[in-house]
């Protein structure tokens, strides 16, 4: 019997491999944790997922068929009074959906011995095992991750009252386990920072094989990422007369707007914006880059 379950409001995603790496390698350990996800994600670049692990994801239905079938557990009785409560003190309050979500996630963890679950980031579903931790018996921690502990939605159930609630709460780095640990003083001893896991071994040596250099830079095409202020900085390197190539792997809502940059400043034989790739493609082009650039 698994010892805890995940939670992921969509899973898994391109744009977010760091949470299928980390179920993966738990996966090769002989742990194969039961998977949630909140929503499918659908219309995403394929990706080399290991199909024993996506078919262990079970989605949470969407808001008809999921009220549907929460009311018929209330029917039947599957539901304790404080629980039928809550669903009518909240009504169709913002959020009111994460309720009925982490009634649907906690009976069928129930059945399944599970007490306690993991959700990745404090958000969407964070928020849901704050509700399944108070209607079942049942633990829950989070990973924080970046806009959601320095930048967090206006929610009732905000990230003070997650931290406060949660057994355990992860972030990836010291310095959002400091910032968590002074905001959140009480249950400091409660955050801890555990990095980001990569299997080296599917890296290739750098060859730096590419004529002329090659600059790679990875992520999705939004602001906080900096490819505006890259592409600014390739636009000095070519009035240098500096001979290299750029590639920015990726895609996101600025698409558009990088591409009109790049015109402006004159860069189209020089910088390119390839799409998203498969992490295999990815790793090749690292290998063969002479510069890595991370903006943000």
């Amino acid at each position: 019997m698994a010892n805890f379950a995940y939670l992921f409001e969509r899973f898994p995603s391109f744009g977010q491999t760091f949470c299928y790496r980390e179920v993966a390698e738990l996966d090769r350990q002989g742990v194969a944790s039961p998977i949630f996800s909140i929503r499918n994600p659908k219309d995403e670049p394929a990706q080399e997922w290991d199909p024993r692990i996506i078919e262990r994801v079970h989605y949470v239905p969407e808001e008809k068929e999921l009220l549907n079938d929460v009311r018929s557990a209330s029917k039947k009785r599957k539901l304790t009074p404080e629980i039928v409560a809550a669903l009518d003190d909240w009504g169709r309050r913002t959020d009111f959906l994460r309720l009925y979500q982490a009634v649907y996630v906690g009976l069928r963890l129930q059945e399944l011995g599970v007490r306690h679950v993991h959700a990745h980031f404090a958000g969407m579903a964070a928020r849901t095992a704050f509700w399944m931790h108070r209607f079942f018996p049942m633990t829950f921690s989070f990973t924080a991750h970046a806009n959601d502990i320095f930048a967090p939605g206006h929610f009732e159930i905000g990230l003070d009252k997650l931290v406060d609630a949660a057994r355990v709460i992860v972030t990836e780095t010291n310095y959002a386990a400091q910032f968590l640990r002074e905001r959140f003083p009480q249950p400091a001893d409660s955050v801890h920072r555990i990095y980001n896991g990569l299997d080296l071994a599917e890296f290739e040596r750098a060859d730096f094989s590419s004529t002329p250099p090659l600059i790679i830079a990875v992520g999705r095409l939004i602001a906080k990422k900096g490819f505006a202020e890259l592409i600014r900085a390739c636009a000095l390197l070519a009035e240098r007369g500096k001979l290299f190539r750029c590639e920015i792997i990726g895609e996101g809502p600025l698409e558009n707007e990088l591409r009109a940059q790049i015109a402006q400043l004159n860069l189209q034989n020089r910088l390119v914006l390839s799409g998203t790739k498969p992490q295999r493609e990815v790793r090749q082009h690292l290998a063969a880059a002479s510069v890595f650039v991370l903006p943000s």
